[in-house]
């Protein structure tokens, strides 16, 4: 199975016996100590899976880029008594044999080779031997002996031999690594630490060894001790890759142990793929960061928060926040271009994922430019649920490009992943689209895999194996759509790699391209109507005619009395405070779901909700439609020749002529009211008893007080249709 860790490789030849010796790194848990605890959680770096607590997990953060710490690994030409290429050293004289053919002195090394950093982990030691027989061209020395030793930090890891008369070299572990290996694998078969294994001639042979990372030390030797009296023994090619440690930011503090890796002041514990707030952050005594010569972040405020100390204590959640579950992706903690902790509207909810940013009761995606690419739109499914006995390298990850891939190395015995489907249509036949490959064909196993949706198996099959030579070490085995009926707008995906518990590797099956019913991906552009330097999607007035976008584009009356409220207009003429009906919410947070929509307003709580209503946004955009000057009245004459008027009630006793000619005094009027003390009280009826008066009973220009929507209702019509709601100065 393939390994993405550090590598070291060396060729050598003995009895004309090809050996290919290559090291992989895996990623290190934050301090390198047995006993150090970066986050205070309890548990010790080693077994920690999220060393900063920030909800995501170490493997994520980390970057998955490898390095070489070996010194010239490559040796270009023949040389005696292993002289060999700057940086390497020698035993003068100490041994007898043959190095690429002219007589070696003895042992060749390198010293203080960095074995690992504060990303690598469970270092992986493989070695790949050949054996070729170059008797036709040389002659075999069949009456000649051979040993090497292959050694790490000092400490022997295992021989290679080959005995005088005889053409069978063997391979042996040693029992002073015993305590430094965890795994040693030949071919994918488990060698014990006391059962040689005989490697044939013009075969290869892969070795696979496992470390306990806190045994080895920072820095070591590779060194390689030869004796012969007579065999070869060739040696090239020699790497040591070791983890990088991505610091984004710049300013010292490698991402798995900086709380604000992208230096935006905005903690990853916001910005992770989960979507958590701040409410849900807990002081730490991690430090901050945010500082240093090198520091390319915009924030200069050290970042100290994270999900707490209440961690997981599982195989799959050791030492993850509780609240994080298995861990959440890192979606945007790394781009500084991005900031979920700006809210324009403070509503709560973040400019990333609030569907309405300035809380005008108007889709972003309406007060944007935006076109369907027709490209497909991949999810990020992330972090989904392993279950099974986890491999180390089995994992998830998101690119744009192919969406969640997920992929599963376990050689012997069975795991699985889940993850969930959202926005789905409920009760009919929705779609899910992938791509599969079978990874690692060489290896002997094949893995039966399955597919299953809400617990029914839809794909399953078995992935290529036991291939010799391959060209590729992968086969595309193309898309494949599977057709479901949810019963809800979610469904569960659950997939299931198992291989035979026989000791050998198996190959491996990769799924990525998730795509549900054929979505297409939108991109949006910003538009300024106005050109106030304020987008529509954050401008209240988007065409600067003073009236607010949720008035002439009919949100605030959908929204009806009581759930609007004032707004700042900001235009080129200036600003505008108080104005009534630009926010539609009144800034609630408790009237905003999720998605940061005004939850009366929307047909549910998700990212792809629709408005309810009916928008005329068109009014919105066009400064030469100003709805909030089409107020609803005649104006009164009162100068000049002007009517009387000619009927009232009043509460200062008086009336008529002999009264100061009241009301007819007041001009211009239909009816006149009057009073110093006392308040005009219509009818006051709830919406129900306006519902249940008669239709036959009702009158065009018939008035009450509705107290369930607080406003003067007037019965336009004389039908049970025809009441409006008259609380604002504009047309019904």
């Amino acid at each position: 199975m393939k390994k993405n860790y550090a590598l070291c490789s060396f060729m050598l030849y003995s009895k004309f016996l090809a050996v290919f010796l290559i090291l992989f790194f895996g990623n290190l848990s934050a301090q390198t100590a047995p006993t150090d605890d970066y986050d205070g959680d309890g548990v010790v770096n080693q077994t920690d899976l999220d060393d900063d607590n920030d909800g995501i997990p170490d493997t994520l953060e980390q970057g998955t880029g490898v390095f070489n710490t070996v010194v010239n690994p490559t040796f270009n030409s023949n040389t005696s008594n292993w002289s060999l290429v700057a940086g390497w050293s020698n035993y003068a004289n100490a041994l007898t044999g043959r190095y690429d053919g002219v007589s070696p002195a003895a042992s060749a090394s390198q010293s203080n080779v960095v074995l690992k950093n504060s990303c690598t982990s469970s270092p992986i030691y493989v070695l790949k031997v050949k054996t070729e027989n170059y008797v036709a061209n040389m002659g075999a020395m069949t009456t000649k002996s051979m040993e090497m030793g292959a050694y790490l930090g000092g400490v022997r890891l295992f021989g290679i031999s080959n005995p005088a008369n005889s053409n069978n070299p063997t391979i042996t572990r040693d029992p002073a690594a015993n305590s430094i290996i965890t795994e040693f694998r030949v071919n994918g078969g488990l060698l014990g630490p006391s059962s040689p294994r005989s490697i044939g001639l013009s075969a290869y042979y892969d070795l696979q060894i496992v470390f306990n990372a806190a045994a080895l030390p920072e820095t070591g030797k590779i060194e390689f001790k030869y004796s012969s009296t007579g065999d070869d023994i060739f040696i090239d090619d020699v790497y040591y890759y070791i983890n990088t440690c991505l610091d984004t930011d710049g300013d010292g503090l490698a991402d798995k142990f900086d709380l604000d890796s992208d230096g935006d002041g905005c903690p990853d514990a916001i910005e992770g793929g989960a979507d958590f707030a701040t409410p849900h952050l807990m002081n730490s005594s991690i430090p901050g960061g945010n500082s240093g010569t090198s520091y390319n972040g915009t924030s200069a405020a050290p970042i100290t928060q994270n999900l707490g100390n209440t961690v997981g204590a599982t195989s799959g959640t050791m030492g993850i926040p509780t609240i994080a579950g298995t861990g959440q992706s890192v979606d945007i903690s790394t781009n500084i271009n991005s900031n979920k902790c700006t809210d324009f509207d403070g509503d709560g909810i973040s400019n990333s994922i609030d569907i309405d940013d300035d809380n005008d009761g108007i889709l972003d995606t309406v007060e944007q430019s935006c076109i369907d690419t027709g490209l497909p739109l991949y999810e990020d499914y992330r972090p989904g649920t392993w279950g099974g006995v986890k491999d180390a390298n089995s994992g998830v990850n998101y690119l744009a490009s192919a969406g969640t891939y997920v992929q599963g190395y376990q050689d012997n015995g069975t795991e699985s992943f889940t993850f969930t489907l959202t926005d789905l249509n409920p009760g009919v036949v929705n779609t899910l689209k992938f791509h599969s490959y079978s990874l690692n064909i060489q290896n002997p196993d094949a893995n039966s895999v399955t597919l299953a949706v809400n617990g029914v198996t839809l794909h399953s099959f078995s992935t290529v194996a036991n291939q010799t030579n391959p060209a590729s070490l992968s086969v595309d085995h193309g898309y494949k759509t599977l057709s479901f009926t949810p019963v809800g707008n979610t469904a569960t995906v659950k997939i299931t790699w198992s291989t035979p518990i026989n000791g050998l590797a198996g190959s491996d099956a990769q799924f990525r391209e998730f795509q549900v019913n054929g979505q297409t991906k939108i991109e949006c552009t910003n538009i300024d109507t106005d050109n106030d330097g304020i987008t529509n999607e954050l401008d209240l007035d988007s065409d600067g005619d003073g009236c607010p976008d949720a008035v002439e584009a009919g949100s605030a009356s959908h929204a009806g009395a009581n759930h609007t409220s004032t707004g700042t207009l900001i235009n080129t003429s200036g600003i505008q405070t108080g104005v009534s009906n630009a926010i539609v919410g009144n800034n609630t947070p408790a009237n905003y779901g999720a998605n940061g929509f005004y939850n009366a307003g929307e047909n549910n709580d998700t990212p792809t909700a629709a408005y309810t209503g009916v928008y005329t946004y068109a009014s919105a955009i066009n400064a030469a439609i100003a709805s909030c000057t089409l107020f609803c009245y005649k104006p009164a004459i009162t100068s000049g020749t002007a009517l009387e008027t000619q009927s009232g009630m009043t509460s200062l006793a008086r009336a008529g002529i002999e009264k100061a000619n009241w009301p007819m005094a007041r001009k211009g009027g239909w009816v006149a009211l009057e009073a110093k003390t006392k308040g005009f009280v219509p009818n006051r009826l709830t919406a129900q008893q306006i519902t249940d008066i008669p239709a036959t009973d009702l009158k065009d220009g018939m008035m009450v007080y509705n107290t369930d929507l607080h406003c003067i209702y007037i019965n336009t019509d004389g039908t049970p249709t025809g009441w409006k709601c008259f609380n604002t100065r504009a047309c019904p």
